[in-house]
């Protein structure tokens, strides 16, 4: 039961803190709101990008959590084989197959990541960036955490 309430909070924490269509719609400061504001109102993606960074670091804080608390743990088996029945055996393609999808994953993650790194120059600037919108960020991790709270 642990690993689904768990999981469960996982993705309600991540709803609730990523989400800013009803924050905007009803007028709350909440940080995501920040980052669209500073995105569509005063047309710089790199000041976006900025305040984006701790809202990947929380969110790659808890995935980590997560799964450093469900090590050994299954969510859900109902039979050891597979719904078709058939399991395909690699064989010795079973290396280069997961050396692949390896890259492939890595690529799509790191790729992406350090061009929007580059692009914000974020190194010395985030400590200014999380003075100038700590009050917010802080807003939207609590009702997060309330939201997510069983």
């Amino acid at each position: 039961m642990l690993p689904h309430i768990l999981t469960g909070t996982l993705l309600v924490f991540l709803f609730a803190l990523l989400e800013f269509g009803v924050p905007d719609l009803l007028r709350v400061r909440v940080y995501t709101v920040e980052i669209f504001i500073q995105f569509s109102a005063f047309y710089d993606p790199v000041g976006a990008v900025r305040l984006a960074m701790p809202l990947l670091a929380i969110t790659m804080g808890a995935v980590a959590l997560q799964v450093c608390l469900m090590r050994g743990r299954r969510y859900l088996c109902f039979s050891a084989r597979p719904a078709g029945g058939y399991r395909h055996r690699l064989g010795w393609g079973q290396l280069p197959a997961l050396a692949f999808t390896s890259i492939v994953l890595a690529a799509s993650v790191l790729l992406p990541l350090s061009a929007l790194v580059l692009q914000a120059r974020l190194v010395p600037d985030v400590p200014a960036t999380l003075a100038a919108a700590g009050q917010t960020l802080l807003f939207s991790i609590a009702t997060a955490a309330a939201a997510a709270s069983p």
